[in-house]
């Protein structure tokens, strides 16, 4: 089965008392760049969204199911996938 649609991304900056910048969709072949120091992505198809840090090399996320990921200037940590199984 072929996946159709946006990739969705919820991005919020992870400082103390800042909120989030908002919900992103990406179409395929599009990016979004970022210039908060540290931020917290949770994304909704992670097998077709790969991140680069500060114009480095394209690091692939994993998995089919919704995943978090930390981002900071030094890093990106995708979280532990959940024990549930999605579709």
């Amino acid at each position: 089965m072929k996946r159709i649609g946006r990739i969705l991304i919820w991005v919020a900056v992870a400082t103390l008392g800042a909120g989030a910048l908002g919900k992103i969709a990406l179409e395929r072949g599009e990016s979004q760049t970022f210039v908060q120091r540290n931020l917290w992505l949770n994304v909704s198809f992670p097998k077709h969204v790969a991140l680069a840090l500060n114009g480095g090399s394209a690091l692939p996320l994993k998995g089919r199911c919704p995943v978090s990921v930390s981002v900071t200037p030094q890093q990106i940590t995708q979280q532990a996938a959940t024990t549930v199984s999605c579709h």
